[in-house]
């Protein structure tokens, strides 16, 4: 009888480590997933950001070239008033060229009249 109740004594002790490495297993597996999900979320937030980044690149671009456009438009309006200006400038020239002239032609009717 003694032999046999070291049997079962030594079962259950044996029962008991097995449910301790079964209980310990399945911490382990638990402390991976949370490990694991960590991991996830580290990635998630990176992809996150990275578009974030991405975002942020693309309005600045956009800001850039709307600069760069509202620049050469600027330039486009300065231009065309130098141009109007100028052709104005021209105007005035020829019309004081004109005026110039006219006492020279009005002379030179009177001497083709007298000669």
């Amino acid at each position: 009888m003694a032999g046999l109740q070291g049997i079962v004594d030594t079962g259950k002790s044996l029962g008991l480590q097995i449910k301790e490495l079964i209980e310990l297993v399945r911490e382990l597996e638990e402390k991976e997933w949370e490990r694991d999900e960590k991991e996830r979320e580290r990635e998630e937030n990176e992809l996150e950001r990275e578009e974030k980044e991405r975002e942020r690149d693309q309005k600045e671009w956009r800001r850039e070239e709307n600069e760069r456009e509202r620049e050469e438009k600027r330039k486009g309006r300065e231009r065309k008033e130098r141009e109007r200006k100028e052709n104005e400038l021209e105007c005035e020239e020829n019309e004081r060229e004109r005026e110039d002239m006219l006492p020279f032609s009005t002379v030179l009717g009177l001497l083709q009249r007298v000669f």
